[in-house]
């Protein structure tokens, strides 16, 4: 039996919710590598500048790469079709 232009659509949004979440999940792991890595760096400076670099190292870090990398429009846009796929269900 084949299945319904419905059932495809929902199949497919919920791999891209997959997908996104897969993303989400490497963005997040990465992040708390280096995270980890400038806590290190922290707890070893000596001086308050070098530790309040290392805390401005880690604002930056995650503001530049850590945001922008979860792709919170892939994760909407997946969570929308899903529902929209579901609710177009049989």
């Amino acid at each position: 039996m084949s299945k319904s232009i419905q059932e495809l659509l929902y199949t497919e949004a919920v791999e891209r919710g997959d997908k996104a979440l897969a993303q989400l999940e490497i963005t997040l792991t990465s992040a708390l590598r280096q995270v980890r890595s400038y806590r290190a760096q922290y707890k070893h400076a000596v001086a308050a500048t070098e530790k309040a670099d290392q805390l401005n190292f880690a604002l930056h870090y995650c503001a530049s790469n850590v945001l922008p990398n979860m792709r919170f429009d892939r994760l909407a846009q997946a969570q929308a079709s899903i529902l929209v796929a579901a609710a177009s269900k049989p």
